[in-house]
């Protein structure tokens, strides 16, 4: 009889020791799940920025584009610095 109880309490330790192993791994997995999912979130604002930014790019390369042109110049030029060119009617108010 003596025999029995020992394999018996063998058996009961190494089924403790598994069902303990297995309660860890589950924990682990319900904790790797939530961070995966944190970092599916993060990935998924990530590429929405990474868009929104390539766009901007875009606008940006567009608008450089523009300023390169000869026609956005010359507005700029009348507009800020004044230029005239020699076909150009000058009008000057009348001083009071």
């Amino acid at each position: 009889m003596r025999g029995r109880y020992k394999s018996g309490t063998g058996i009961g330790i190494i089924t403790f020791l598994v069902l303990m192993i297995c309660g860890i791994v589950v924990i682990r997995m319900v904790g790797l799940t939530e961070e995966k999912k944190k970092l599916e979130a993060h990935t998924m604002e990530l590429s929405s920025q990474i868009q929104m930014e390539e766009e901007r790019s875009k606008e940006i390369e567009e608008l450089k584009n523009k300023m390169k042109s000869k026609d956005f110049i010359k507005k700029e030029a009348r507009d800020k610095l004044g230029l005239v060119e020699k076909d150009d009617i000058i009008l000057v108010p009348e001083e009071e």
